[in-house]
């Protein structure tokens, strides 16, 4: 309940605070980044790259993953990638799932 409360008091002080500024800037940027067909390519290549540098982590690590990752929580999975996610807007989730890990594991990393 106080996630809830939180999410929702850190929403309303963002509207408060910084107000109709970010609207005005948020379409600048919306203009500025309209491209062409070259922009899509690229940035298509670009996520490709990043998913598969994620599987080839993944499977890099499966020793570590088989050996260590089984031994841990679901609760301390979860936890562990909820804070990647905010801190760095991407998840370990894909570099760390393992068919060795249960299915409790892998929903909580998930």
């Amino acid at each position: 309940m106080l996630i809830i409360v939180g999410v929702i008091g850190c929403g309303l002080t963002g509207v408060f605070l910084i107000g109709k500024k970010a609207v005005k800037a948020e379409k600048a940027v919306a203009a500025a980044e309209e491209g062409g067909l070259r922009e899509v390519f690229i940035r298509t290549v670009n996520v490709y790259a990043f998913v598969a540098a994620l599987f080839l982590l993944g499977a890099g690590m499966g020793v570590i993953i088989d050996k260590y990752f089984t031994q841990v929580p679901p609760y301390v999975l979860y936890w562990v990638n909820m804070v990647s996610a905010i801190l760095d807007n991407a998840t370990l989730t894909a570099a760390e799932i393992a068919p060795s890990l249960t299915q409790t594991q892998i929903n909580a990393a998930l």
